[in-house]
């Protein structure tokens, strides 16, 4: 969905939106607000897919439309259980990925973080193709005990060893 197309959806269903705020925090509003509530209620697992590019900075594009990402989360009662993607293998991709991301939080006045050299060097190596899943165990635990809260599933809980306040 274009930024124009997107910033009116959202502004219809009375999200406000300020001049600076990117497509990615429109993106997230509506997928956090939107989506996941319903995710909530549904007892069967739901993949989502077909990430846009611009979220999926380690993720190799489709090669059938390159706006997306070849990555896909899958959720079960609410649950966001794994996410998987195909690993970006081009290192020249990768650090032009980087360098736009740095140069994004920089405009935005957000930390910086240096660029993983150590990842471009041997993405130049060579890679074969691969693609993998992350599935938390803590996840898992919330499921299995029907949990509603991630935390309570941590054997150290941030909320007791930082002032967190609740909101």
């Amino acid at each position: 969905m274009s930024e124009t197309k997107l910033i009116k959806t959202a502004r219809s269903k009375g999200y406000q939106i300020a001049r600076k705020t990117t497509w990615e925090e429109v993106f997230h509003q509506i997928l956090f607000n939107e989506v996941e509530p319903v995710l909530n209620k549904l007892q069967k697992p739901y993949f989502l897919y077909d990430y846009p590019a611009t979220l999926a900075s380690l993720s190799k594009k489709k090669k059938n439309d390159p706006r997306f990402a070849e990555r896909f989360e899958v959720f079960l009662a609410g649950i966001e259980l794994g996410n998987c993607f195909s690993e970006l293998i081009d290192s020249n991709e990768q650090k032009s990925r980087f360098q736009k991301e740095l140069s994004e939080r920089k405009i935005k006045g957000m930390t910086e973080y240096s660029i993983d050299n150590e990842l471009i060097k041997a993405l130049s190596s060579g890679m074969p193709e691969v693609a993998g899943i992350a599935v938390g165990i803590d996840r898992l635990i919330m499921l299995a005990g029907n949990f509603e809260n991630i935390s309570d599933t941590l054997f150290f809980p941030a909320k007791e060893l930082f002032d967190l306040k609740e909101g």
